[in-house]
């Protein structure tokens, strides 16, 4: 999946966009912990009559959702940072191999054994904005890239 980058200085120097870590990168475990928290789109999912279950499924329920969601203004701004992370953690949970990293800068992406990396909130952003690559593509994607 190529990402479109909108500022100068390229993804992993400057000014991390849309979410950064702070602490420790080395702690894999953490950063899946910290990264993983779901409690809001659980809440926005439950607000439509919807249920997470933490299942590459539930990337085609939140895709469904996402036009809807960012016309909303207490949801849209943050749109695409909490779907980001979410894509983020079904590909950690569901991609053999796939870790979080952070790039110099604090910026969370998902590498693969292969060394393939994902920025998935600049992924969930560009969905947000653009209306693709669907959720379920990007999975599929990683999927392809494993070795």
């Amino acid at each position: 999946m190529q990402v479109k980058w909108p500022w100068n200085r390229g993804p992993k120097r400057g000014i991390a966009r849309g979410v950064a870590v702070f602490g420790s990168a080395e702690d894999a475990d953490g950063l899946a912990s910290q990264l993983g928290q779901r409690d809001e789109l659980k809440r926005w999912l439950a607000e439509r009559g919807d249920t997470l279950t933490d299942t590459p499924a539930d990337l085609a329920l939140v895709d469904g959702a996402i036009d809807a969601w960012k016309e909303q203004p207490d949801i849209g701004p943050k749109l695409g940072s909490t779907v980001g992370l979410f894509l983020g953690s079904v590909l950690v949970r569901h991609v053999d191999g796939a870790r979080w990293h952070v790039w110099p800068n604090g910026h969370p992406v998902v590498r693969l054994k292969s060394g393939y990396e994902y920025d998935v909130v600049a992924l969930a952003g560009q969905r947000v904005q653009l209306g693709k690559p669907p959720l379920a593509s990007i999975l599929t994607d990683a999927m392809d890239h494993l070795e």
